[in-house]
């Protein structure tokens, strides 16, 4: 299977994970799939991912598979296909052709939607473009997936426990 996988040095993951979003993405012919994780900012914890309406995340052993709208690159895999197919279709183009020589997949971008202007940071922007294109992502929503955390944090991280139980 070809590939690209992210993983953050500051990820906490049961290393099973990796195969298994491989087997995922072979058995389901999937475009995108990831982890959601734990995001590190106090006053407002969430997670690394943009869910579609308000459906419902299962955490823990029966962690379930959902689509998202983003999905962060913490802990991501992208299919080939998808980074070719956006080359094809021109959603971005080469640059520098002379020296360097680089598609610029992971550039953030301003977009208006839903009547405001929003910044897409350079993993929900490449994910919004791959949207565009009609691809899925989907997450594996488990428990194990978390930042490192310090003592500040883990106030808010006991709050993201007792709301996804």
């Amino acid at each position: 299977m070809k590939t690209l996988f992210f993983i953050d040095d500051d990820i906490v993951f049961n290393p099973m994970e990796v195969p298994k979003i491989a087997q995922l993405m072979i058995k389901n012919n999937l475009d995108i799939c990831g982890g959601a994780y734990t995001i590190k900012q106090p006053e407002k914890p969430h997670f690394a991912i943009k869910a579609l309406d308000a459906q419902p995340i299962v955490f823990g052993e029966k962690g379930n598979i959902v689509e998202v709208k983003w999905l962060a690159t913490g802990f991501m895999a992208i299919h080939r296909r998808v980074l070719e197919e956006m080359v094809k279709k021109e959603i971005y183009h080469l640059c520098h052709p002379n020296d360097m020589k680089f598609y610029p997949f992971f550039a953030s971008y301003e977009k208006y939607i839903d009547g405001s202007w929003i910044f897409l940071s350079e993993d929900y922007a490449f994910c919004e473009k791959a949207r565009d294109l009609g691809l899925k992502k989907l997450t594996r929503a488990l428990k194990e997936f978390r930042k490192k955390i310090d003592e500040v944090y883990k106030k808010s991280m006991k709050e993201i426990d007792e709301k996804y139980k």
